[in-house]
């Protein structure tokens, strides 16, 4: 998801589970010069994609469904798979072949619209190539976060040696398909479920709880001031409206009876009593409670971090200060060169059009330590042709501020100052 923001690389990630650097060394150079990469930060850009010419499909009404003639049977090996025109606007259908048989689900990650074509085919999983999202080419169900809502998928046979997909006349209206779900009922289950947390973990407990059946009282506590959202999306946008990144909206809750308390804290579980007490004193009683309170950022530990306009980002309201603060401004340094560093400085220099953005980092290149370093060179130039400088093998000794408590300048282990 970095490199969607920061270099428009959207296979890098996925590609690199399954090859070596060499290998995608011979992919990249295949697919587009080097020269097309560094023209927009956040322009697509599609690495060995598993699209085919798509000219010799054609498309037949039939009452109200439409036949999909796409392409003959021996035009994709098993363990292949390619999106094909539906004839309703923009719409493709992404088809597989698996263990000898034909699939079809719709083509747009239901997640943020990656084409899944462009994505990796694992035995029956399709993976999006923006996010890692899973999905069964089989029936269309998500498998993996950040993902929650199912592919539509269709009917497909074999006729005259060609492949041919049944779809709905609404399909480009059907590409999410929320999975069915119990209605909550106290008087057939009168247990209570509690949530201490509300990110995408507690959202999928929430949801896979209905959807197995379970029709009792669900219950999440936040100590955030919203329900929950798509935390990953507040590096790439600074300052996100809270309705951009949502899970599900305000109704899917009283819908679906999970009742979500924001501005809460648990200080104690009592599981003996089978109740939460709350820091305000109030108490939640629950027959079952999962712990999903996510990771907390960590600061440093070093003179000045209190100073005003020092940050760290997890939540919308701290991208929402990032993006005040920062908007317009001459000069921002980010402690940190790993995925929320990289897409916070793409952020900053593209969208915020601050003047000189840093980043400073222990490790030889960015993400070395997870994409390797012939890969976080690769990053590293990107960001500098865009105008981003990067001081690395570097840690921050403190932060000197002026008197109005705000953070003026990063002094670096070596002495070198930054003004921020």
């Amino acid at each position: 998801s970095f490199l969607m923001r920061f270099a428009s690389m959207h296979r890098l990630t996925t590609v690199l589970r399954g090859a070596s650097v060499a290998s995608f060394r011979r992919i990249f150079s295949s697919s587009q010069p080097h020269s097309n990469l560094t023209k927009s930060f956040a322009a697509p850009l599609l690495i060995a994609s598993a699209g085919f010419g798509l000219a010799s499909s054609g498309v037949f009404a039939d009452n109200g469904w439409i036949e999909v003639d796409a392409f003959g049977v021996d035009e994709l090996e098993d363990g292949e798979m390619k999106a094909v025109p539906t004839g309703q606007g923009k719409t493709k259908i992404l088809i597989a072949r698996v263990d000898g048989k034909f699939y079809a689900v719709s083509n747009s990650c239901t997640h943020a619209g990656a084409p899944m074509d462009t994505g990796l085919l694992v035995g029956a999983r399709v993976l999006c190539p923006w996010h890692n999202a899973a999905f069964s080419v089989i029936t269309g169900a998500a498998i993996d976060m950040p993902a929650r809502d199912a592919l539509d998928s269709y009917p497909v046979e074999v006729r005259g040696g060609r492949v041919v997909v049944r779809i709905p006349p609404n399909a480009e209206q059907r590409q999410a398909i929320e999975p069915a779900m119990a209605k909550p009922d106290s008087a057939k289950d009168p247990r209570s479920f509690l949530i201490v947390g509300a990110g995408p973990a507690a959202q999928v407990a929430a949801e896979t709880l209905r959807a197995e059946g379970y029709a009792g009282g669900i219950t999440m506590v936040t100590a955030d001031a919203a329900a929950p959202y798509d935390r990953t999306r507040l590096s790439k946008v600074l300052g996100v409206p809270l309705d951009k990144v949502a899970l599900r909206p305000a109704e899917w809750y009283a819908q679906h009876g999970v009742e979500v308390l924001t501005g809460k804290e648990v200080k104690l579980l009592d599981t003996q009593s089978k109740v939460a007490i709350l820091t305000d004193g109030g108490q939640i009683r629950f027959d079952k409670v999962l712990v999903a309170t996510g990771s907390t950022p960590r600061t440093l530990k070093v003179p000045g971090a209190n100073l005003r306009n020092v940050h760290t980002l997890r939540t919308v309201a701290d991208s929402a200060a990032i993006q005040a603060s920062a908007s317009g401004g001459k000069s921002a340094v980010v402690v940190g060169a790993s995925f929320i560093g990289i897409e916070a400085a793409s952020a900053l220099k593209d969208a915020l059009k601050v003047e000189r953005v840093i980043v400073v980092g222990m490790e030889a290149v960015p993400m070395e330590r997870v994409l390797g370093r012939d890969v976080g060179a690769v990053v590293q130039k990107m960001g500098e042709d865009k105008g981003v400088e990067f001081l690395m093998r570097r840690t921050v000794a403190r932060f000197e501020g002026g008197p109005d408590g705000a953070v003026r300048k990063v002094v670096l282990d070596n002495g070198v100052e930054l003004a921020a």
